[in-house]
């Protein structure tokens, strides 16, 4: 088993991010690894998941993680990946419906409005556009002033 010291480099430097994922999943799933050692393999994994957009690992891991560990970034993170793995789905159903031949503009901007992109920039608070041909808007509080 490799030090601390050098399963930290091994995950800096290792090749790609399946290679990571991968590594840290054997330091997880191995018997002789203390407690301590499998929530931060968790937590990177957490990180790394997110990074590439597996959603689903995502909520997985951080369930498993809240049983030791209940941090806010944490709980935003997995509140984030619910609303992406949510919208994921449905547009996966949408395709599915368009495949059937159920085309419609209404379902169309549907798609569009619940986009990977449009996801993102609502999830990170960015503008977010009402329909086509709308102007963008912020979906930040704005503050007031007296």
């Amino acid at each position: 088993m490799l030090s601390s010291n050098e399963s930290q480099l091994k995950i800096i430097l290792g090749d790609t991010k399946e290679e990571k994922i991968q590594f840290l999943t054997n330091i997880i799933n191995n018997q002789a690894a203390n407690q301590d050692k499998k929530n931060k393999s968790l937590q990177l994994r957490v990180g790394i998941n997110y990074e590439l957009k597996r959603w689903q690992d995502v909520i997985n891991d951080i369930n498993t993680l809240q049983q030791t560990i209940n941090t806010a970034e944490l709980q935003v993170m997995k509140s984030k990946a619910t609303i992406q793995e949510c919208c994921r789905k449905e547009r996966i159903s949408i395709m599915d419906m368009v495949h059937n031949g159920e085309h419609t503009d209404e379902i169309e901007l549907h798609f569009f409005n619940i986009s990977q992109r449009s996801v993102d920039d609502f999830i990170e608070g960015q503008s977010v556009t009402k329909g086509r041909g709308s102007t963008a808007t912020t979906n930040k509080r704005q503050k007031k002033f007296t």
